[in-house]
């Protein structure tokens, strides 16, 4: 959810939106920017239900201005998505469903999932791959998963990137297909962009923010209003 990381969702849903519409058309959608060090603090002393109170307070007014749907720019959001179906009463459109589909049609099985300690640890990311999609996932080491935690909230929203940090973020990448032998691996965290090229990857590699940016432009070129949230 880092200003980053919003503005990339809203020029890939606007420039999709305009290809598919032409002319000058662009997305009906609804945005709300949160100050990303809130989030970042609630994430990394793992206080979800505070996240997921925040998220949901913020749903209550897109709703109140006619969201009919909503979306989320960051993948630790989507351990709130339950709760914001439930209170909202409107659907989540969820960025691990847009990636497992891709996944499975991809024909892949054992999938690396690279990302937050959350999105790499909680149920909403890896309990939903492998139980509603039947897929096989694996993860870096504890070790791995804290380093790898601590860049992406410490390091990756600076301007400049160090070396030795790009190559953490590689040498995990590199574990899951050589030690653990997964077929892909899914990139789950946008700010990745900022370390990885795709000449960087030796499987097939997902970035899970391609397919959700992707899903939210169907309903941002409808007659409905998409929330950005």
């Amino acid at each position: 959810m880092s200003w980053q990381t919003t503005a990339l969702y809203y020029q890939t849903i606007n420039t999709h939106v305009a290809t598919r519409l032409g002319g000058i058309h662009s997305a009906n959608l609804l945005l709300r920017s949160l100050d990303y060090s809130d989030i970042a603090r609630l994430i990394t002393t793992r206080d979800f239900e505070g996240m997921t109170a925040m998220l949901v307070s913020h749903g209550v007014e897109l709703k109140r201005a006619g969201a009919p749907a909503i979306t989320l720019c960051a993948n630790v959001a989507h351990k709130a998505a339950d709760a914001l179906v439930t209170q909202l009463d409107l659907p989540v459109l969820h960025i691990v469903d847009f990636t497992a589909e891709e996944v499975v049609k991809g024909g892949h099985r054992r999938v690396g999932l690279l990302g937050t300690r959350a999105a790499m640890e909680e149920d909403f990311y890896v309990a939903r791959l492998r139980e509603k999609y039947g897929l096989e996932v694996a993860v870096p080491g504890a070790e791995s998963r804290e380093r790898v935690d601590g860049l992406i909230f410490n390091e990756l929203s600076k301007a400049t990137i160090d070396r030795d940090v790009r190559q953490s973020f590689h040498d995990a990448y590199a574990s899951l297909v050589r030690e653990q032998g997964v077929e892909c691996v899914v990139l789950a965290c946008t700010e990745f962009r900022l370390v990885f090229r795709a000449e960087d990857f030796t499987v097939s590699t997902f970035r899970d923010d391609d397919f959700a940016r992707e899903g939210g432009c169907g309903m941002g070129a409808s007659e409905v209003d998409l929330d950005l949230g």
